[in-house]
């Protein structure tokens, strides 16, 4: 297994995921909203590329009850129904709902990862269960994709990343985004709930805006045991199995 990670969204060669397997990340917040959903019932998180693409999208859904999720500088887009809060898509408000999703990172992220063979979603909180389907599947090529900061390098993301390849059994790594990304793991890893309310620059942006019980939520490790992968038949993130 041949693992390699682009440490920013700028950086994807869309050559590399020809045949390749990918994980989008971005613990704050997206793709830990995704696995939290999910978990609590959502049936598909289709992610779009705009709001007004959101509410198009939603007005075509008739197979399930939809609802609009997303966020703008982190905050709730306006006439939404959910923000980009996990804490937000409790089972009450998500079960047997289909979820219209717009982020400023996370969704722009895996809109240009579209290409790849097989599209999962890894935060901290289901970095196992990601880690133990990966050994299971072993893909030829694995790709890491980190949505970081409006188009920068976030911290957050690349440790998350480095969580997850070192958990892997005998990966093979390609490039020196895979190496960063576990070096920066074994040196932040252990204490998640720090590097999200000190490290992270966005961290304590959402920490400054209200955002601390989010915070303590996306640091827990290893929490859901939940595949999120895009469905590609459904046009949309589904729950593995």
């Amino acid at each position: 297994m041949i693992v390699s990670a682009f440490l920013s969204p700028c950086e994807i060669d869309q050559a590399a995921l020809r045949n390749s397997w990918v994980v989008v990340v971005d613990v704050l917040r997206a793709t830990s909203t995704i696995a939290t959903a999910l978990h609590n019932g959502a049936v598909r998180i289709q992610p779009v590329a705009s709001a007004s693409r959101a509410r198009e999208q939603a007005r075509q859904v008739n197979d399930l009850p939809v609802l609009l999720g997303g966020e703008k500088d982190g905050f709730r887009i306006e006439g939404f129904d959910l923000g980009n809060s996990p804490l937000d898509y409790s089972p009450e408000k998500v079960k047997g709902q289909a979820i219209i999703f717009k982020t400023t990172n996370g969704t722009e992220t895996f809109l240009r990862v579209k290409s790849a063979s097989k599209i999962l979603f890894g935060s901290f909180l289901n970095a196992k269960a990601l880690s133990r389907f990966i050994n299971t599947h072993r893909p030829e090529h694995l790709i890491f994709a980190n949505s970081g900061l409006k188009g920068h390098f976030s911290l957050e993301d690349s440790v998350c990343s480095g969580y997850i390849i070192n958990q892997l059994i005998t990966p093979e790594r390609e490039n020196d985004g895979a190496t960063a990304c576990a070096a920066l793991a074994q040196r932040f890893s252990d204490d998640t709930r720090q590097l999200l309310f000190e490290r992270s620059k966005h961290g304590r942006y959402l920490k400054n805006n209200g955002f601390t019980a989010d915070l303590e939520y996306c640091s827990r490790k290893d929490f859901l045991n939940i595949i999120p992968v895009f469905d590609e038949k459904q046009n949309g993130i589904v729950r593995f199995g």
